[in-house]
């Protein structure tokens, strides 16, 4: 499965934000990480335009994992209907930079309505992207295939993250889990379509290792690097 030691030189984490609740879970990797710094402190929490959000750490149960709460006020803020996925990038100081998606679309932090049907546009049509997030957070969403469950096909980088974030001589990708597991993939670049990009060793350790199977969803995320890819799994 490749090296262990998760993602404790990263600063960032993805939780999953439910309406309705007024907590999320810190990864566990980034709480063993920042814990003594985060733990019993308010944060800060900025989005894209600016936007401040107050939240509290607090440790859950016997294990004393790290809990956000006051997240109710993000799910306020936004009108969302639905699950989402918030991007948690931490600038120190206890104050962090969020991103708020679903699947491959983020909400619209410009525009605040009521509208519960209508939050959400594809982050690279924004209507005036200027005023936009200065570093974009790459994500997006796959279904696994009969074939893919089985290990017999690569994973296919979307164009836009080869065109945009991908070093033309990049060869490896470090998938992690959620568990915060470090899988180096090998990226390979075919001959006769060298604008397209695949994982294919490593990769075929993850798709194993979890035992996936056809229908289950993986949502990828990294920031303005992909030396590192984040990978949430939502089996069916």
């Amino acid at each position: 499965m490749g090296s262990s030691g998760g993602n404790r030189n990263l600063d960032y984490f993805v939780a999953k934000l439910t309406p309705h609740e007024d907590m999320l879970f810190i990864d566990n990797m980034f709480w063993l990480k920042f814990r003594d710094e985060l733990r019993g402190r308010n944060l800060i929490l900025l989005d894209p335009v600016g936007f401040r959000f107050n939240v509290s750490v607090e440790k859950y149960g016997y294990n004393g994992r790290g809990i956000i709460t006051g997240v109710e006020n993000i799910v306020e803020r936004y009108n969302l209907a639905d699950s989402y996925w918030v991007f948690f990038k931490y600038k120190g100081d206890c104050k962090f930079d969020i991103r708020v998606a679903l699947g491959d679309f983020e909400v619209n932090y410009h525009r605040v309505e009521s509208d519960k049907h209508d939050d959400v546009q594809p982050v690279e049509n924004e209507d005036d992207p200027e005023e936009g997030p200065e570093e974009p957070l790459f994500m997006w969403e796959i279904t696994l295939t009969k074939a893919a469950a089985s290990g017999a096909n690569a994973l296919v980088i979307p164009a836009r993250i080869v065109r945009d974030i991908l070093d033309k001589n990049q060869e490896v990708v470090n998938v992690i889990d959620e568990g915060g597991e470090l899988i180096p993939c090998k990226l390979l670049k075919p001959k006769r379509r060298p604008s397209e990009r695949y994982l294919s060793s490593g990769w075929y350790d993850f798709i194993r290792g979890k035992k996936l199977k056809a229908g289950d969803k993986i949502r990828f995320y990294s920031d303005d690097s992909m030396k590192s890819l984040s990978a949430v799994v939502d089996c069916i």
